[in-house]
């Protein structure tokens, strides 16, 4: 069985020919948007509201399906060399579109007309939410060219230190039992049904991190120093309050969330206080018992039982996401 997945829905690599041709559309799409960017003066407003909307769903369909190939990629063997540098042409194509972005969302932020448009327009009916979003989020946006420059400096900032972030724990070997196991594979120790092997899995994954603890706790804080600076020029209270504005969420919905799991939270003391009795622990249950199996069903799945067993559930789901 073919342990890697297939991402031939995709592209079959980065020889292939769509691939090839779909950077070389992303090439051609960044230098049509930024000539029609740097010419919306002299265009009609509904005809330019339409054309920048299209623009925007082109670039954003073909940027995301090769990030995402890219990714996934990247996801099965972070030290390949050719996908390090495929990611970062990629980033480096992608942050070449951040100027004309920045000019696009300003314009159609400024659209008054966007609700008559839409009456009229079908396509423009269909993003009048995410235009009237604009036109909120337009207000933190910068300059152009301060929005062109932070985009190109990520490459060698936030995004680079959570490339090494990603990189380091993908990578990290663990020791046990005179074996090496990688980190995902001792994290599944946690759900072996011998307490032993859960509990000398646990001592190892927190032993394995002080190899990289300096290392990681370097590339956060360097995530979040960007996050803070760029934060503030924007004008935003607080990251938290730039997080909320991206994902369309009111504060008090966030507090109604929290409030609700601080409610419950004495349900869920109660179950893993039952469940350290079960596993006769005396003072609370030990964070290398969390997951244990409770039960006795002996049922195991083979690597192909598994898969059929996934692929009969996502069918009844959707076709596209079992046929990938």
């Amino acid at each position: 069985m073919n342990k890697e997945w297939s991402l031939d829905v995709l592209y079959k690599g980065y020889n292939d020919e769509n691939y090839i041709n779909d950077i070389k559309s992303l090439i051609n799409l960044n230098k049509d948007i930024e000539a029609f960017s740097s010419n919306l003066i002299n265009e009609d407003e509904k005809v330019g509201l339409l054309k920048a909307i299209e623009y925007m769903e082109d670039y954003s369909l073909l940027a995301r399906k090769l990030s995402f190939f890219v990714e996934l990629k990247q996801s099965t063997n972070t030290s390949d060399v050719t996908t390090v540098n495929e990611s970062n042409k990629l980033e480096k194509l992608i942050s070449e579109s951040t100027k004309s972005y920045a000019i696009l969302t300003k314009y159609l932020a400024r659209i008054g007309n966007k609700e008559k448009y839409a009456k009229e327009n079908p396509k423009i009916k269909s993003y009048l939410y995410l235009l009237n979003q604009m036109e909120i989020e337009s207000k933190y946006l910068l300059s152009d060219d301060v929005e062109d420059i932070i985009s190109k400096l990520n490459i060698s900032a936030a995004s680079a230190w959570s490339s090494m972030q990603s990189f380091l724990t993908s990578t990290l070997d663990v020791e046990f039992d005179d074996k090496t196991l990688t980190l995902s594979e001792i994290r599944n120790l946690a759900y072996s049904h011998d307490k032993e092997i859960r509990k000398k899995a646990y001592k190892a994954e927190i032993a394995s991190y002080e190899k990289i603890n300096d290392a990681i706790s370097f590339s956060l804080n360097n995530i979040k120093t960007q996050v803070n600076t760029i934060c503030n020029l924007r004008g935003f209270e607080s990251p938290l309050h730039e997080t909320l504005e991206k994902s369309k969420m009111k504060k008090e919905t966030l507090d109604a969330m929290l409030l609700a799991m601080q409610e419950y939270m004495p349900v869920f003391h109660k179950y893993l206080k039952h469940k350290a009795k079960l596993l006769s622990h005396k003072n609370g249950l030990p964070w290398y018992d969390l997951f244990a199996p409770l039960g006795e069903s002996e049922k195991k799945f083979t690597e192909i039982e598994a898969r059929d067993y996934l692929l009969k559930h996502f069918r009844s789901f959707s076709d596209d996401l079992a046929d990938m």
